[in-house]
């Protein structure tokens, strides 16, 4: 048995070849074609939700660029409170070293 599934399959190999040389792009029209038959949206529908993706992407976008930006903002922000508390720190301990603490 195991010397037949070892050997060549002409055929098996046939269908494979044919397999990877066969490709399927829908276009636009046939995608729609499809999803109305499947009782998908209706051509207006579609481009109703395709501008309305279009204004979420936007939105989506201008959020991240803020959202970007207030990050960098935070962390200007964390970096001077943090040179500030350790300037302040080397000002006490240096007037309580020049008074004897």
């Amino acid at each position: 048995m195991q010397k037949f599934q070892e050997k060549e399959n002409p055929a098996r190999d046939r269908g494979v070849g044919l397999g990877s040389k066969v490709k399927f792009q829908a276009t636009q029209t046939t995608r729609l074609f499809i999803q109305q038959k499947l009782g998908g949206p209706s051509v207006s529908e579609y481009e109703m939700l395709q501008a309305e993706l279009s204004n979420l992407q936007i939105k989506y976008d201008e959020l991240l660029a803020e959202h970007q930006e207030t990050c960098k903002e935070l962390v200007e922000l964390k970096n001077s409170h943090s040179m500030a508390v350790a300037s302040t720190k080397e000002t006490i301990d240096g007037e309580a070293h020049r008074d004897g603490f």
